[in-house]
């Protein structure tokens, strides 16, 4: 709490509540009303508050994310509107019109026209986080090949606005109505990615699986 009330927020602050945090942030529902989310300092080298602002806008304007209010990169904290709503992250499943519902929206977003953003560079950011990694850690799959792989066959002049981290704590859902946070690892990519990043972040079972055939993503 007295972490909080050093930051310059500009309101008076009442509340304060702490959210399920991701790895390298700390989220806070404050007056109940905003979600501040305070960042680890260094925690990305690839992370840019003026990109994630960018795209949090893009989405914003097509309602299909709550409003961004504030970002302060020297104390590395945003602030954004609490959107009521409820997340699959300590929830069932997802149904198969959810599954649907979140299919049509990446192919929404990956269809919006989009600035000048920096590419998600899947090489620089592996050779990151193995660099975090004990160097006896046991390589499971060949990561190296399937980089190598992945870099010979993306096409980089027909990248979209792709989330990259399509996991459930990322997608709420308001009635009917599905939106999409947390924009930090949000870039241009190939359209793969997210739809690869959905299915394997969320364990897919083959029956959700199906439910996606005719749609955009498989």
């Amino acid at each position: 709490m007295k972490h909080i009330l050093s930051l310059d927020l500009k309101f008076d602050i009442h509340s304060v509540k702490l959210l399920p945090t991701g790895i390298t942030n700390q989220n806070y529902l404050v007056n109940n009303q905003f979600v501040l989310k305070v960042r680890q300092p260094e925690s990305d080298p690839f992370f840019s508050y003026a990109q994630e602002r960018t795209i949090a806008d893009i989405f914003y304007c097509h309602d299909l994310s709550p409003k961004y209010l504030m970002y302060n990169q020297q104390f590395h904290y945003s602030l954004s509107q609490f959107l009521p709503a409820s997340h699959k992250g300590h929830g069932p499943l997802y149904a198969n019109k959810e599954i649907i519902q979140i299919a049509e929206l990446i192919t929404t977003y990956q269809s919006f026209a989009s600035p000048l953003l920096k590419p998600f560079n899947l090489e620089e950011r592996y050779n990151f986080y193995r660099s975090k990694c004990a160097n006896d850690f046991p390589l499971v799959i060949d990561e190296e090949k399937i980089i190598a792989e992945y870099n010979q066959t993306i096409d980089k002049s027909h990248l979209v606005l792709s989330h990259n981290d399509l996991v459930k704590n990322n997608f709420l859902f308001k009635g009917a109505k599905l939106y999409i946070i947390d924009f930090e690892f949000a870039g241009l990519n190939d359209s793969m990615f997210d739809d690869a990043s959905f299915i394997t972040e969320n364990h897919l079972s083959p029956g959700a699986r199906k439910a996606l055939s005719s749609n955009s993503l498989l």
